[in-house]
């Protein structure tokens, strides 16, 4: 997964913060 995210944020950063924000909206939301 970390390999996945460096390849995102090498090629799109806006698209790899969008996907780092819902992921911790997401884990809010389920109290993680």
């Amino acid at each position: 997964i970390t390999l996945l995210r460096d390849i995102i944020h090498q090629n799109d950063p806006e698209a790899f913060m969008v996907v780092m924000d819902a992921a911790e909206m997401l884990g809010r939301g389920h109290g993680a």
